[in-house]
């Protein structure tokens, strides 16, 4: 009985059992996390979760209340000191281009004197668009026109627009059909608030621009 047992252990020693498989065997675990990151996400730092797009980035994304009214209130104080300033510049624009055009008007009426050997004449008128006639001294901010005596008709007409004004003691400026000479005639040109700009017509016919000094009412 004692041969048969032995016989029976050494057979199982040849044939060992098994070996069991765990039931996760198989199954490919994730590799940890490096240590710096693993840390990071156990004690909850936000900064990591910001850099990678996590809720509080996505929190972060948009404006607050008052961020917004920050913002307005910077745009509105910015605005309010930009529209005087542009206000200042369309306005010395205007000046500065009737002047210009006043100085062209005077020259034409010069060349036009000396090319057709007639004296020519710029006044005021009541209406430059429609005038066929001189007016008074007091209607220059009207416009003026280029008018020729000898013909009796207007060469050029120039309108001035609102908000320009232009005054002289003259009535009229002549330019005779030698060598275009003429009085000498002095206009002012104003626009609201901003330095006046001084237009002279020299005895020799020359037309003169410069800056005063005044600053208009």
């Amino acid at each position: 009985m004692t041969a048969i047992i032995l016989s029976r252990v050494q057979n199982n020693n040849k044939h060992p059992p098994e070996p069991v498989i765990p039931a996760t065997a198989g199954i490919h675990e994730p590799s940890p996390l490096p240590r710096h990151l693993d840390s990071r996400l156990r004690g909850n730092d936000k900064s990591f979760w910001i850099t990678r797009g996590g809720p509080a980035h996505r929190r972060a994304a948009g404006f607050t209340l008052l961020e917004l009214m920050i913002t307005l209130a910077v745009l509105v104080i910015l605005t309010m000191i930009a529209v005087p300033s542009m206000t200042n510049l369309i306005r010395d624009a205007r000046l500065s281009t009737q002047t210009d055009l006043l100085v062209n008007t005077l020259n034409t009426a010069r060349i036009e004197a000396i090319k057709q050997r007639k004296n020519m004449t710029i006044c005021a008128a009541n209406n430059p668009n429609t005038a066929t006639a001189c007016g008074g001294a007091g209607l220059w901010s009207n416009g003026v026109i280029i008018y020729d005596p000898a013909d009796v008709a207007v060469v050029k007409r120039l309108p001035f627009p609102a908000g320009v004004t232009v005054d002289s003691a003259s009535s009229s400026v002549v330019f005779n059909a030698t060598i275009g000479s003429a009085a000498a005639v002095t206009f002012t040109l104003c626009a609201p608030e901003r330095r006046q700009q001084v237009v002279n017509v020299l005895p020799s016919g020359r037309v003169t621009k410069s800056m005063g000094n005044t600053t208009c009412s």
